[in-house]
């Protein structure tokens, strides 16, 4: 429903889907055959497509491990960094933290985030460094 800027009203924004359009030149048949916005390459939920993040450095937090911090000011609804790892299952993420309890006990940092209920994100080998964003009690952004 979106014809200008995708947004607020903007299902695909509302749903935590990235906009995909093709008004882009050269797009192919296949391209519009999956298109979800008529905005175009101007759309506002594209930040993925166009690379908008949030510049971070990581840093060693004594006795915690890693952590990342922004370098720059934050607005509400900055995109901070895409996480980035294996899409995996129940059963494939158990036999990871029982292997790793097992072979490597003092590794204590599990890269983990629950994606479903059945399925999960694991950035131990193949992540970014948006794994080492701390969890928080009291959490300051989505």
């Amino acid at each position: 429903s979106c014809t200008v800027n995708c947004m607020e009203n903007c299902l695909n924004a509302v749903t935590h889907v990235e906009c995909y359009g093709s008004k882009e030149e050269g797009a192919s048949a296949n391209d519009k055959k999956y298109e979800n916005c008529r905005c175009g390459p101007n759309c506002g939920n594209r930040r993925f497509q166009n690379s908008s993040t949030v510049k971070t450095t990581m840093f060693r937090e004594s006795g915690r491990g890693w952590g990342l911090k922004a370098s720059q000011d934050i607005k509400e609804g900055d995109m901070i960094s895409e996480y980035v790892g294996e899409v995996i299952d129940e059963e494939i993420m158990q036999q990871r933290m029982s292997k790793q309890k097992i072979f490597d006990p003092r590794d204590l940092n599990h890269y983990v985030m629950e994606l479903t209920s059945t399925l999960y994100v694991d950035a131990k080998y193949k992540g970014n460094q948006s794994r080492f964003i701390n969890h928080s009690c009291d959490p300051n952004c989505e």
